[in-house]
């Protein structure tokens, strides 16, 4: 908008409009107080306007008000053991809920936890063990976000137990990781402290001893979920290694877990369907060899898994017989009866790392040169396709009879569920100067008018 303008094919040939360094693809003269530009991409954030008559006057619009790509950044917070890959924002208290990211992205010294194990029934025959390493991450963290431009961090929930109770598994983990050690080193090394009949009956009574450890924090799913006649809040965490971990989140303030159910691979993503809750799973590095050091080492997972649970009795969920056609992964979604599941997963092999880290861990998904999208009727489990892509699908939508596809730095493709042979392939680079890979994606509107949000990896779309 503005005044001088002329309108009228002769006129527009002398007309130049630049945003940035870049000439502007189109110029329409509307009328002389309006006057229309298709932009080209470019560099996120404002962008100066220039313009130039036929005439040789120029004008411009600079700063904040010019013309500006992506969504401006209102603040940024950071906080420890937090790498958010998952938000959910509960509206009426402007507390948001994060999945706090994969194990591996952070470094031993950020996770690494020391302590003494003592553990008898007898003050005056204490079992004592230094040195013991375990590890600790977070199993979700919140926000005040209720101030957009300084959000508080509320609280994180850490992946070791606490208590009076939590402390003595801990205790009873390390003397149990101690004495057996000992008996090893007894029986196959030489010159070694002899593995006496009490340290036996010490290993008996703390036998099978374990800790959560090497979790993930991956994916973060909101539930209402009745209990004893009384409506709960309820937060469910794809955690990895801590398999399925139900937080309490009445109180957002101070969540607390409820209960992990361990799955028999690690989980990555997870969706709840009334009381069936479905778990998408994968374990392992594919011919992965094992580093020498505690590092790790990535690759494609080894083996995928899908697996169902029933929450009928929430206080006691148990494993039920999976559908078939779903084979696991890093990806589940479900919309309208259908439940969509991508098949790629990576992992991390770890090297020599003390007895809490476990062999493998989670990876974030990568790009790669294919990938399928298999889909079935959860009330008609007979009723099931099969999509394949020429790269990893991170994300996936149900519009309508219409299937979105994130595709990572291959874009986006759009296509009929039933047609899935011809496809709208949307190349993200061509929208903007950064390059882009196309990794989240949120559907917003109605009828058909759509608002289609892609999260790329350094930017919003």
């Amino acid at each position: 908008m503005g005044k001088g303008f002329e309108p009228g094919n002769t006129v527009m040939d002398g007309l130049t409009v630049n945003v940035g360094s870049q000439p502007a693809r189109e110029v329409r003269v509307i009328s002389t107080t309006e006057i229309e530009i298709v932009t080209p991409r470019g560099v996120s954030g404002y962008n100066n306007l220039y313009g130039q008559d036929r005439y040789g006057n120029q004008t411009s619009l600079e700063g904040d008000k010019g013309f500006g790509y992506g969504i401006a950044q209102l603040s940024v917070t950071r906080a420890a053991l937090v790498n958010p890959v998952d938000v959910y924002v509960e509206q009426e208290s402007g507390v948001a809920a994060l999945a706090t990211g994969y194990f591996s992205d952070f470094s031993y010294g950020d996770v690494v936890r020391h302590g003494n194990a003592q553990l008898s029934d007898d003050q005056n025959e204490d079992v004592v063990y230094d040195g013991t390493e375990l590890n600790e991450s977070l199993f979700a963290a919140d926000f005040n976000v209720q101030n957009p431009t300084s959000p508080i961090l509320v609280g994180g929930i850490p992946t070791l137990p606490s208590g009076e109770k939590g402390l003595n598994e801990i205790a009873r983990f390390q003397t149990y990781v101690e004495l057996a050690s000992k008996k090893l080193r007894s029986e196959n090394l030489i010159d070694q402290p002899i593995f006496t009949a009490a340290d036996q009956h010490a290993l008996d009574r703390v036998d099978g001893a374990s800790l959560l450890g090497s979790v993930d924090s991956i994916r973060v799913l909101f539930s209402e979920d009745e209990e004893v006649g009384v409506q709960h809040k309820r937060l469910y965490m794809a955690a990895g290694n801590g398999g399925i971990t139900r937080l309490n989140f009445d109180d957002q303030n101070g969540m607390q877990v409820i209960d992990s159910v361990l799955a028999e691979q690690q989980v990555r993503d997870l969706e709840k369907v009334g009381y069936s809750l479905f778990a998408s799973t994968s374990n392992g590095v594919e011919d992965g060899g094992e580093p020498l050091l505690c590092v790790s080492a990535s690759g494609p997972a080894a083996s995928t898994a899908f697996e169902s649970y029933s929450y009928i009795e929430s206080i006691d969920p148990i494993s039920v017989p999976s559908m078939g056609h779903l084979s696991g992964g890093d990806l589940l979604y479900y919309n309208k009866g259908r439940l969509f599941n991508g098949t790629n997963s990576f992992g991390n092999l770890w090297g020599r790392c003390p007895p809490s880290w476990r062999k493998s861990s989670a990876e974030p998904l990568r790009n790669s040169d294919t990938d399928t999208l298999n889909v079935i009727n959860v009330f008609d489990p007979l009723l099931t396709q099969s999509y394949d892509f020429d790269g990893t699908v991170f994300d996936v939508l149900n519009y309508g009879d219409y299937i979105i596809a994130a595709l990572g730095d291959k874009g986006i493709d759009i296509f009929h569920r039933d047609q899935p042979d011809t496809r709208v392939r949307v190349d993200l680079n061509l929208l903007q100067a950064e390059s882009s890979s196309a990794h989240r994606l949120k559907l917003a509107g109605m009828c058909y008018l759509f608002l289609l949000w892609a999260a790329a990896l350094s930017c919003l779309i």
